[in-house]
């Protein structure tokens, strides 16, 4: 009796399981506007300053899939540049769009850079987390998609 009890859940964990499609497992996430980098000036990044020759950046807007499509922004200062996101932050699929930033420091000492997303309009968008921490001489990247909430 406890055998078939125990095929009796299994197959319903089972049908259950296929009855939920993956894609509704993440959140599909849109964001079209402007990044803007500076760097934080206290602990907490409540003040920050424009960055000018502290860090090299560059940012990639592609998509995860098979068919690509990819465009890349080598930037100077000011640190602001065109951002595309269209996608699923948690289970990207081929016609998904993601903007990936990428910051070399330059200082020997690390720094920590804020990230203000803005949309076409200049409005705020909020990024959690908004702070990307570099260490002396390393690189940092941040994916905008896994950014969003």
């Amino acid at each position: 009796m406890r055998a078939k009890l125990s095929v009796v859940v299994t197959m319903g964990l089972l049908l259950a399981s296929l009855a939920v499609p993956q894609a509704s497992l993440g959140k599909h996430v849109t964001a079209f506007g402007s990044l803007t980098i500076s760097r934080c000036t206290d602990q907490a990044c409540t003040a920050t300053a424009a960055l000018t020759s502290e860090v090299v950046v560059f940012a990639v807007t592609a998509n995860p899939g098979l068919e690509k499509t990819m465009n890349v922004f080598l930037q100077g200062p000011p640190f602001t540049f065109p951002v595309f996101v269209n996608g699923d932050n948690t289970n990207p699929g081929n016609g998904d769009l993601d903007t990936i930033v990428v910051i070399t420091d330059l200082t020997g000492s690390g720094l920590t850079a804020n990230l203000s997303l803005r949309d076409q309009g200049g409005n705020p968008i909020a990024l959690t987390p908004n702070t990307l921490v570099i260490p002396a001489n390393g690189t940092g990247a941040a994916s905008l998609t896994k950014l969003l909430p």
